[in-house]
């Protein structure tokens, strides 16, 4: 069941990211808000997967996991949060608008390399857990 909640969350995630201009799932004030909450919890899903093996050892690298986890996406928040101050909103649709005028790579390019080796650095991280729990 871990492996389904993360997912689920992952895809929970996709909701308030806007695929073109005016598609959206849902088009929320606070959206960058709920996409840091709710991938805050996928790390929940990783403790649950090591503590569901009963071995105290698989839990151990869980919290290992889990920990990581956490550092990236500090790292990741705080990139987020200079684009949000720019913007002025939460909103993931304005913050698109407000790149039609101004192009953030270029502005905040030492935030954006943090950004990619962080997510980078995430991604493979989960797929190490997922490579782990399928040899298991």
């Amino acid at each position: 069941m871990a492996p389904l909640f993360t997912f689920g969350l992952s895809l929970l995630n996709w909701s308030v990211l806007p695929f073109t201009y005016g598609s959206v799932v849902s088009d929320a004030s606070l959206g960058v808000l709920f996409l840091f909450s709710i991938s805050s919890l996928s790390v929940y899903g990783i403790i649950i997967s090591g503590w569901s093996s009963n071995s105290k050892y698989s839990f151990l690298g869980a919290l290992r996991s889990a920990a990581q986890f956490i550092s990236y996406e500090i790292v990741i928040a705080v990139t987020i949060m200079s684009v949000i101050i720019c913007v002025g909103s939460l909103n993931f649709t304005t913050i698109i608008q407000f790149q039609y005028d101004n192009i953030f790579l270029f502005a905040f390019w030492p935030g954006f390399l943090m950004f990619f080796i962080s997510a980078l650095a995430e991604t493979i991280e989960y797929l190490l857990i997922c490579q782990k729990q399928n040899q298991n």
